[in-house]
C-alpha cells in the first residue's frame, strides 16, 4: 500500500522514525504521471471527437503548440521576469514579515492583545475589496501587485509562527530561564527551533498564497505579467493560449514548491529533540 511505512531506529535519539517504503520513490511518480496522461488523452479525444466544443476547452495538442510559442516569444521573457519578481517580492516580505509578527505575538501576551484584533480583522476581510484603495495608493503596477499578494499571503506565517512559539514545550523555556538567557537567546536558541515545524507549514502555505496573490493583483492592477497574459487571451476567448500560460505559472509553482523543500531540509535540523 502507499501509506505503509518502515520503522527504523534513529541513532541520535534511540526512537523510531518512518520513512517511506522503496517502492514508493518509483511507484507515486508512475502512478501520478500515468493519471495526467490518461486524462490528457481523454480531453484530446472528446475534443477531436466533437463532444466538447474547442473554441472554450481547446485541446492538447492545440495547447502544446500555444505553449511552444509562448514559451518561443519575447513576451514569455518579459512576463516571466515581471510575475517572477513581484512573486519573490511577495513571498520574501511575507516570510520575513510575517514571521517577525509571528514571533513578536507569540513572545509577548500585550503585543498580542494589541495586534489581535486587527490581524484577526484584516485576515477576515475580503481582500480583493483592498484592490481599488491600492491602486489609488500606489498606482497600477508592481507596487500595487505586491502590496495586495501580500495581505493574501502573510497571515499563514503570522498565525504558524505565533502558534508554534507558544506552544513549545514549558520545560525547554524554564531550561532557558534558569540559564538567564536574554529574549533574543530563548527565541534563537528555544522558541524558534520548537517552531520550526509550524514555522515550515506556513512557508509552504504561503508560496500558494503568495502566487494567488501575484495572479490576481495581474488581473486587476496590471499591464505585464503572465496573470495579465491568462486575463487578455481569455478576454479574447483565444482558450490556448490561456490554458499555455496557466500551464506556465503551475509549472512554475511546482518548481519552486521543491526548492522549498530543500530548504525545509536544511532547516530541519532546528528541530528540537
Amino acid at each position: 500500500m502507499l501509506d505503509e511505512t518502515i520503522s527504523v531506529p534513529d541513532p541520535l535519539v534511540g526512537e523510531k522514525w518512518d520513512r517511506p517504503p522503496p517502492e514508493r520513490l518509483w511507484l507515486a511518480p508512475v502512478l501520478g504521471l500515468a493519471t495526467v496522461v490518461v486524462l490528457l488523452v481523454l480531453w484530446q479525444w472528446f475534443a477531436t471527437a466533437g463532444y466538447v466544443d474547442q473554441a472554450f476547452t481547446s485541446r492538447p495538442s492545440s495547447i502544446a503548440v500555444a505553449l511552444w510559442k509562448y514559451v518561443a516569444s519575447e513576451e514569455f521573457l518579459s512576463d516571466g521576469a515581471y510575475t517572477g519578481e513581484t512573486f519573490i517580492l511577495t513571498f520574501g516580505i511575507s516570510v520575513v514579515l510575517g514571521t517577525a509578527i509571528g514571533a513578536v505575538m507569540g513572545l509577548w501576551k500585550y503585543a498580542r492583545y494589541a495586534l489581535d484584533y486587527l490581524v484577526t480583522g484584516s485576515y477576515a476581510a475580503p481582500r480583493i475589496a483592498f484592490i481599488p484603495i491600492i491602486i489609488l495608493w500606489f498606482g497600477i503596477g508592481m507596487e500595487s501587485g505586491v502590496v495586495f499578494a501580500v495581505l493574501i499571503a502573510i497571515y499563514p506565517m503570522i498565525m504558524n509562527t505565533m502558534s508554534g512559539i507558544r506552544a513549545v514545550d514549558s520545560g525547554y523555556v524554564d531550561l532557558g530561564t534558569s540559564l538567564k538567557m536574554t529574549p533574543l537567546q530563548r527565541l534563537r536558541y528555544i522558541l524558534l527551533p520548537g517552531a520550526v515545524p509550524s514555522i515550515l507549514t506556513g512557508v509552504r502555505l504561503t508560496v500558494g498564497l503568495a502566487l494567488i496573490g501575484v495572479i490576481v493583483a495581474e488581473f486587476l492592477a496590471s499591464t505585464q505579467g503572465v496573470g495579465y497574459r491568462i486575463f487578455q487571451t481569455a478576454g479574447d476567448y483565444e482558450a490556448a493560449p490561456t490554458f499555455a500560460a496557466v500551464i506556465v505559472i503551475t509549472l512554475g509553482a511546482v518548481i519552486f514548491t521543491e526548492l522549498i523543500k530543500i530548504v525545509e531540509r536544511r532547516f530541519d535540523r532546528w528541530r528540537l529533540q
